[in-house]
C-alpha cells in the first residue's frame, strides 16, 4: 500500500486520521469475513446428506439439518485492544430429550458429531469443507475493505 502525501505534517495528519478509524475498519472488516464464512457454513449445512428413513443412522435427520440452519449464527466482533475477534457456531439445544440431555442436546454437539462422525454415523466434514471454501473469500473481502478504509483517510 502507498500513501501519498505532500509533506511530513500532511502525513502525520493522515496517519492519525487513520489511527483514529482503525478499530471501525478493522470491525466491518471482520464482520464481513464471518458473515462469508457463516454463509459457505449454512451452503454445507443444506447439502448434508439426511437420513431416508428412521432405520437409517448412518446420517443425521432431516431435524438436525433444519436445527442446525436455525441456530447458526456468529458473535459480534469483539475486541481486547489488540486482538479483534468473532466466532462463527451453532447456539441452543435441539428438542431431542434424552437421559443424557433432559433439556435436549446442544446443537453445536450435534455439528461436531455429523463432521467427526460417530460410531453409527458417518463423517460429513462439513465444517472443514466450508472453512476451506470461505478461507480465501474472506481473507479477500477484508483486504479489500482496509484497504477502502484507509484510502478514504488518505487524501
Amino acid at each position: 500500500m502507498k500513501l501519498s502525501t505532500k509533506g511530513l505534517n500532511e502525513t502525520l495528519k493522515e496517519l492519525e486520521k487513520i489511527r483514529e478509524n482503525t478499530d471501525s475498519i478493522i470491525e466491518e472488516a471482520i464482520e464481513e469475513g464471518i458473515n462469508i464464512v457463516t454463509d459457505e457454513l449454512r451452503n454445507e449445512i443444506e447439502n448434508l446428506k439426511t437420513r431416508r428413513d428412521e432405520e437409517d443412522s448412518s446420517y443425521p435427520t432431516k431435524a438436525n439439518q433444519k436445527n442446525l440452519l436455525n441456530s447458526l449464527g456468529y458473535t459480534p466482533v469483539k475486541t481486547d485492544g489488540s486482538v479483534f475477534d468473532a466466532k462463527a457456531g451453532f447456539k441452543g439445544l435441539d428438542n431431542h430429550k434424552t437421559k443424557a440431555y433432559p433439556a435436549g442436546h446442544p446443537n453445536a454437539v450435534i455439528a461436531s458429531a455429523i463432521n467427526h462422525g460417530t460410531s453409527f454415523m458417518q463423517a460429513q466434514p462439513f465444517l472443514n469443507k466450508a472453512a476451506k471454501k470461505a478461507r480465501k473469500k474472506a481473507i479477500e473481502k477484508m483486504d479489500e475493505i482496509i484497504s477502502k478504509g484507509i484510502k478514504k483517510y488518505n487524501h
